[in-house]
């Protein structure tokens, strides 16, 4: 992989000294959107979206980067696999050892907990501890109510329905993930 150069996402949203704008956020959220359905239509998850693995090449277009873990899991067929897991990023399922449980749904967990960092300034609270108790909100609920107007609806439900703690009720594939997001505008 090339080299490439400028701040993480989570670096670029601390700079910024504010929750970004819903146009910066259409153009980064479309431009991963089709970079994860690139990666999934290559038979592939990434399986470690998070704010630390998107880079803001020109401090503007994100790139994703470190398929670490999508080698690990391409390898798993003759190897112990290890659950490769980040606390608020990764799903419910890959906490597990059986890579079978995973799937599209889980990179679509991990983006839209990734695009909830860049609305709050955090990640979401972590999918383990959410089975025990699960206080997850709709990001709507969570924000600073002079911020809730920034975005548009469907934006929200589309991370609203990324983060759904179970599998089978998140979006299945990267494109009705954008269909959600999208709905009723065009993606940027």
């Amino acid at each position: 992989l090339d080299f490439e150069d400028g701040p993480s996402l989570a670096e670029w949203r601390a700079s910024l000294g504010r929750p970004p704008r819903q146009d910066e956020l259409d153009r980064i959220t479309s431009l991963m959107i089709d970079a994860v359905e690139v990666v999934h239509n290559g038979g592939i998850l990434h399986r470690d979206i998070k704010p630390q693995n998107i880079i803001m090449r020109g401090g503007t277009e994100p790139i994703l980067i470190d398929f670490g873990a999508a080698r690990a899991s391409l390898g798993q067929r003759s190897k112990t696999v290890h659950a490769i897991v980040t606390p608020g990023y990764s799903p419910k399922e890959q906490y597990a050892l059986d890579v079978d449980r995973q799937g599209a749904w889980s990179d679509i967990y991990a983006l839209s907990a990734t695009m909830y960092h860049a609305i709050m300034g955090r990640p979401p609270e972590e999918a383990s501890a959410r089975q025990l108790q699960d206080n997850m909100l709709p990001i709507e609920e969570h924000m600073d109510p002079n911020n809730k107007s920034r975005y548009h609806p469907s934006f929200l439900k589309g991370l609203n329905a990324g983060l759904t703690l179970s599998p089978r009720k998140r979006p299945a594939t990267i494109e009705a993930l954008r269909e959600i997001i999208y709905e009723g505008r065009t993606a940027e």
